[in-house]
């Protein structure tokens, strides 16, 4: 067997496993499996063929990553995958814009492919949905982002409890994420690119790396002691070395659908924020309301309380790793 068939074989297993993840929602799955009507065996490999969709190994494994990485997402949503609105798969593709210029349409891309080998009918071809997937160059500027909303340290408190009281272990993973961005003052690109975790007496020290320039190391560090006088990073450690985390230039895997096991996929933007999504609706929020919140809001957190507390610029600048004569302080109070 050469190179090319074993990818292959490897792949329509991981197909055949996205199949199954689905399972009764897909009129396909169904008809496969419907043991009141049973089809020939070749249908598997009629299916199998619908899974290569006449593209090459990578392709159909990019298509997979991408409905993967749709169906965690959707997992954090109050939505059911059979009965989709364009503006409940809209927001989907935006959200991607955060990974990059090109994700949005890859995804969308991935979608189609997920509609065909699932049978499952989505409005994929709707102008709210297309809308997203598509850079608008009409107004020669890029549009103006959004504030994230800012959360509170009372969320910041049931996030540290999260590190321990998680309902699965992926879940204790994504809690002390979203604490080191808050308590490091993080986007999320730099704690997902982060690939050293090291204790100190009052401190959490890591190391992260430009994703462009792998050679330009950036040092940060956030303290133990969170605001609910936790010490939350051993526990977080000790549940992300159970899986052999931090990787090698990551800090996260991508979870499964039912976030109770990591797959072998780096995760993305949209896998944290569903995690992040799903602690929210465990500490009590509700499905809808927690959609508003955004991964970037604890980025906000530190700096604004420090401006209301009237610290110095310098000093904000300083600990939230702007330079020093950057007005970023200024906008939050």
């Amino acid at each position: 067997m050469g190179k090319t068939e074993r990818s292959w074989e490897l792949e329509l297993k991981r197909c055949w496993a996205l199949f199954e993840c689905i399972g009764a929602k897909s009129p396909k799955w169904l008809e496969l499996n419907n043991a009141c009507a049973p089809v020939p065996e070749s249908s598997h490999l009629v299916q199998e063929d619908v899974f290569k969709a006449n593209v090459k190994v990578q392709q159909v494994a990019s298509y997979r990553r991408d409905s993967e990485g749709f169906l965690v997402w959707l997992a954090a949503t109050p939505w059911n995958l059979v009965v989709l609105t364009p503006l409940q798969i809209a927001p989907f593709l935006r959200e991607k814009r955060m990974q990059s210029k090109s994700a949005p349409s890859r995804a969308l891309r991935a979608l189609r492919w997920l509609s065909n080998c699932t049978g499952i009918s989505m409005p994929l071809d709707d102008k709210q949905v297309v809308s997203q997937a598509t850079v608008d160059k009409s107004k020669g500027k890029p549009e103006l982002a959004v504030p994230a909303k800012t959360p509170t340290f009372a969320m910041l408190a049931d996030m540290e409890r999260m590190v321990e009281e998680a309902p699965t272990k992926m879940l204790q993973c994504v809690a002390g994420f979203v604490c080191l961005m808050a308590h490091a003052i993080v986007r999320e690109h730099d704690a997902q690119h982060t690939d050293q975790a090291t204790l100190t007496a009052d401190s959490i020290m890591c190391r992260s790396y430009d994703t462009e320039q792998k050679r330009s190391m950036t040092f940060y560090a956030a303290p133990r002691q969170g605001v609910s006088k936790r010490d939350w990073p051993p526990a977080w450690l000790a549940v992300m070395e159970e899986f052999g985390l931090p990787g090698s230039d990551f800090l996260l895997l991508a979870p499964n659908v039912s976030f109770t096991a990591f797959t072998n996929r780096v995760a993305v933007f949209s896998d944290i924020q569903a995690g992040y999504r799903l602690l929210l609706q465990t500490t009590g929020m509700p499905a809808e309301e927690s959609l508003n919140s955004s991964l970037h809001g604890w980025r906000h957190l530190l700096p604004t309380a420090a401006r209301q507390l009237r610290f110095g610029v310098n000093d904000i600048n300083e600990a939230a790793h702007w330079d020093q004569n950057s007005s970023m302080a200024q906008r939050y109070d």
